[in-house]
């Protein structure tokens, strides 16, 4: 009796219907996770470059304040620049890739002056005002980006 109110064509039908649409949704599904996946990756790697680049910021500001309230003689001030230049060329490393193109170009040669005062440039009357400079400098870099 139920087979006489449905033929096979019927429930070939329906078995094929149902199979396209269960394909159909796991493709549909698999590629919308796959896009919200890559949107979510995008926007943590956006967060960190953020981040690095606050506290690279707060690091220049920092070396900024210790620079320009140096209260010592020349020799004192060209010591304490030259023991800042690594830390100040480490916190750069970490940030240098969040620029690219042009922007990179400018924060390197920023950077390269900044880190770049020898020993005898490092004067305490002349260099030390120099460098403040040179930090500003970076600094207006970072609130242009």
């Amino acid at each position: 009796m139920f087979l006489d109110y449905f033929d096979a064509s019927h429930i070939a039908a329906g078995i094929v219907g149902g199979l396209s649409v269960a394909i159909a949704t796991h493709y549909l599904t698999k590629d919308r996770e796959k896009h919200r996946d890559l949107k979510l990756r995008q926007q943590a790697t956006d967060d960190a470059s953020a981040v690095r680049l606050r506290s690279f910021l707060a690091y220049l500001v920092q070396f900024r304040a210790e620079t320009f309230g140096h209260q010592q003689s020349t020799g004192l001030f060209q010591d304490f620049y030259q023991q800042k230049v690594p830390d100040f060329r480490r916190e750069f490393s970490l940030v240098s890739a969040d620029f690219t193109g042009d922007r990179r170009l400018e924060f390197d040669r920023l950077v390269s002056v900044a880190a770049g005062f020898t020993k005898a440039q490092a004067t305490y009357h002349t260099g030390k005002q120099q460098i403040v400079d040179a930090i500003d400098a970076l600094i207006k870099f970072y609130h242009d980006t």
